[in-house]
């Protein structure tokens, strides 16, 4: 993980203005996966956990998640798991010594799996499970703020038919929990005003900001209720896409491979071309602007996993030989395996 300080800090700033940004691929309906979306979260998480003392909760969307009730469900399940969490951490704290975590049993009672809930006959409209959520949101928000301030406050006596006090009571104590939401590309796309709509009453009802990821832009105006931040994702800057290169290179850079590119304008006289390159303060900058140049990682244009990818497959072939195949990283040559004519 390295060149994302800029888009770290910009996100965390967004987010202590706005509720809801959407980090989306560049020039929005470029289907260029690997631009590193998911460790942009995960270090906008830690940013935000550390630094905005806010309660983080990150959710996966996975392929089992096909609509908006089982997105729904998903962030609920997230929700209480982190709910079980705090109040392991809070009564660990009351007692002043250290308490095992709960036990399976009881971890279940607060947090319902998708594969239980496959096994009944009727599953809870997105009313009921948007309500659920803000309870348990709420209630979470309380609890961290609870647990942060170490105020002598009476425990909570919430009913559960009761969802809207303690959302009303976490707004008053000013703490928001933050929801980092990982791949929303199809959800969004199969139904984006479903998606709209439970986006929207949880920005009304809970003390929460949200944070999605998907590599095309959240389509339609947001229903009028909130404002979606557009923030556009591009590849790594050429300097960056370099080092990243030279970290995950399986071999040393020689500098005859460097120099074949014919594209070195102000790089000091190489006395051995098969010697690995080494940066020097002096010529640092010039060397990765020379490296990045290079035609095999300049056509991938600062995808952090087809730069990975590429630096992988140092350990038999050139970088020559990598730029003069035309060397296509794995994602774009798995579609190419079903051509092959049948066994026999």
């Amino acid at each position: 993980f390295m060149g994302r300080t800029l888009d770290v800090w910009s996100i965390v700033q967004h987010l202590s203005v706005r509720r809801l940004v959407a980090v989306c691929n560049q020039n929005g309906q470029s289907p260029i996966a690997g631009l590193g979306k998911s460790a942009l979260l995960d270090a906008v998480h830690r940013t935000a956990a550390l630094h905005m003392q806010m309660r983080c909760v990150g959710v996966r969307v996975g392929t089992d998640v096909q609509d908006c009730t089982s997105w729904l469900l998903a962030l609920r399940s997230a929700v209480q798991l982190a709910l079980a969490e705090e109040e392991w951490l809070g009564s660990s704290a009351r007692k002043g010594c250290f308490q095992p975590r709960p036990s399976g049993s009881a971890r279940r009672k607060c947090l319902p799996r998708r594969q239980l809930r496959k096994t009944l006959q009727e599953l809870p409209s997105d009313e009921e499970l948007l309500d659920s959520l803000c309870h348990d949101i709420g209630l979470l928000a309380l609890q961290w703020h609870r647990r942060t301030t170490a105020a002598a406050l009476a425990p909570s006596t919430v009913s559960r038919g009761d969802a809207m006090l303690p959302v009303v009571s976490a707004r008053n104590s000013g703490c928001d929990v933050l929801l980092m939401v990982h791949g929303c590309d199809q959800l969004l796309e199969r139904q984006p005003v479903e998606m709209q709509n439970a986006i929207s009453v949880l920005l009304r009802h809970c003390p929460v900001r949200l944070v999605l990821s998907s590599r095309s832009r959240m389509p339609g105006p947001g229903c009028g209720q909130f404002k979606v931040i557009q923030y556009e994702l591009a590849g790594l800057q050429p300097t960056d896409a370099a080092r990243l290169f030279l970290r995950r290179a399986q071999r040393p850079l020689r500098w005859k491979e460097v120099l074949s590119c014919k594209n070195h304008l102000a790089i000091p006289k190489v006395e051995d071309e098969n010697a690995p390159v080494v940066l020097q303060k002096e010529t640092e900058k010039e060397v990765l602007q020379m490296i990045a140049s290079h035609p095999a990682l300049a056509r991938l244009k600062g995808a952090p996993l087809a730069l990975i990818e590429l630096a992988s497959d140092m350990g038999h072939l050139t970088l020559t030989d990598l730029a003069c195949a035309g060397h296509h990283h794995r994602t774009s040559q798995s579609p190419q395996l079903p051509q092959l004519p049948p066994a026999g």
